[in-house]
């Protein structure tokens, strides 16, 4: 098939550098010295609970019958995690939110550059993807965006940053591994292989699914309590009903608060073919997933190794994600010619097609591609990516596999929402994540290929920083 732009021309600027693949050309790379003091952290924590009658997203909803929340399953919040070598400090924040964009994570960039000197690129913005809260991305159908709660969470956020910011105390950082068995599946297939199969043969022909959890625990001096942050793949697509809140991600704060005493901040990985539990039953029933997270946390923390951290390095760029124009036109005249028939499937159904229709057949041939960000920070031999997608699993595990860091982590759904990237097989099956997920968006599919090009511009980057 032929690709609005080439693959070469793709890899040659995805990421636009003045230097090297990975570096924005308004970027400019920051290190901490070799003889930087050691490492220091701080966590906030602000509540960001979700208000009776603000409409949810994550779920199809016909017009005139919005899922509106009529009630709290648990508060939400931003936890947000400074850390400093030296003169250089970043701040990570996950936010339990459907989804942000790149214009709410531009403001809270901003605000926190101004008020704290921090830049822009080592500030990061990750969701955790709970179905029970707000987007604040436009999905058609799908929940509405609420300004007002919008404006209030991007308050929040920053004052999680400034919190984490005033707590930062020198620390020791301790990373441990352990497999989550049970707690996630990929949805698409009952024949997924797992990370531990994966090797030099494998491809993106089979699905995967990344059943590798890693946590980071911040022990700190002072008398200050430690910070765990936890880094894992699945959807928290639990509950379906009008209650807000975290999902099992939520489940797993409280246990780890009740065993060990602190709140874990999660970082959502590359779940877009991943729901949570083991496969048998999972909407309404998150405590499959729960319990399976909570155990591999256990297990990595017990296991956990000390990680030097003498130094940050933190890079932002940006990542071209051709679009395929001509299956657009292809759908938009399908439409044209007999609308009747397009009532299911791909379709979703008849008033989503006609506003689908709508919108469609007056998108232009350009731009060719879709500009969304994409960063990378490296704590001493930790390598850490940021990318805005939903991403199918294998493309994450070939990242971390083949990363130039000895521990790499490959958070999705960060600072911007640009939606499913997938395999080339998706596009011939007609996946809903391939077709359905643009529709929502409201924006061009991206061409086939996307997944594997996506994956080598991460690996350029995360070369740049090795």
């Amino acid at each position: 098939m032929n690709l609005p732009i080439d693959r070469r021309s793709f890899l040659k600027t995805s990421l636009r550098s003045s230097a090297a693949l990975g570096l924005a050309a308004n970027a400019v790379p920051l290190f901490a010295s070799p003889t930087s003091p050691n490492l220091q952290a701080g966590q906030g924590v602000v509540d960001t609970t979700v208000p009776n009658g603000v409409e949810l997203g994550g779920f199809h909803r016909p017009p005139g019958n919005p899922r509106v929340a009529t009630d709290v399953r648990q508060a939400t919040a931003s936890r947000a995690i400074a850390l400093r070598c030296g003169d250089v400090e970043v701040a990570l924040v996950s936010l339990d939110v459907l989804a942000v964009s790149a214009d709410f994570t531009q403001k809270v960039q901003a605000r926190v550059h101004s008020e704290l000197g921090i830049p822009p690129q080592n500030v990061h913005i990750t969701a955790t993807h709970t179905h029970s809260t707000p987007s604040f991305i436009h999905l058609r159908q799908w929940g509405k965006i609420p300004e007002d709660y919008l404006a209030k969470t991007i308050d929040a956020v920053v004052q999680s940053i400034k919190l984490a910011h005033a707590d930062l105390t020198p620390a020791e950082l301790y990373l441990g591994k352990s497999q989550a068995k049970g707690a996630n599946f990929n949805r698409t297939t009952p024949n997924h292989r797992t990370d531990l199969e994966f090797d030099q043969n494998a491809t993106d022909e089979e699905r995967w699914v990344d059943t590798l959890l890693q946590t980071l625990r911040f022990q700190r001096t002072g008398g200050k309590p430690d910070i765990l942050w936890y880094h894992f793949s699945s959807h928290p697509v639990c509950y379906t009903d009008t209650l807000s809140g975290p999902d099992w991600v939520g489940m797993v704060v409280n246990m780890v608060k009740e065993s060990e005493g602190v709140e874990p901040g999660f970082w959502q990985g590359h779940a877009g073919d991943v729901n949570p539990g083991d496969g048998k039953r999972w909407i309404g029933a998150p405590d499959q997933s729960a319990n399976a997270v909570y155990a591999a946390i256990k297990a990595a923390l017990s296991s956990a190794v000390s990680v030097p951290v003498r130094e940050i390095h933190a890079i932002g760029g940006e990542v071209i994600m051709p679009f395929d124009h001509e299956r657009v036109a292809r759908d938009v005249e399908t439409y044209r010619t007999d609308p009747d028939a397009c009532r299911s499937g791909i379709w979703v159904d008849p008033p989503f097609a006609a506003d689908w229709y709508a919108a469609a057949k007056d998108w232009p041939a350009e731009p060719k591609g879709l500009t969304a960000p994409m960063s990378a920070i490296a704590l001493g031999p930790i390598g850490m990516l940021f990318q805005p997608t939903e991403l199918y699993s294998y493309y994450g595990i070939e990242i971390r596999k083949q990363s130039p860091f000895e521990h790499t982590l490959v958070v999705g759904y960060s600072d911007d929402e640009v939606g499913y990237v997938t395999d080339p097989n998706a596009y011939k099956q007609l996946d809903y994540a391939a077709i359905v997920g643009p529709k929502i968006l409201n924006r061009p599919y991206f061409a086939p290929n996307t997944g594997r090009d996506l994956t080598k511009a991460a690996k350029a980057m995360l070369a740049s920083l090795a």
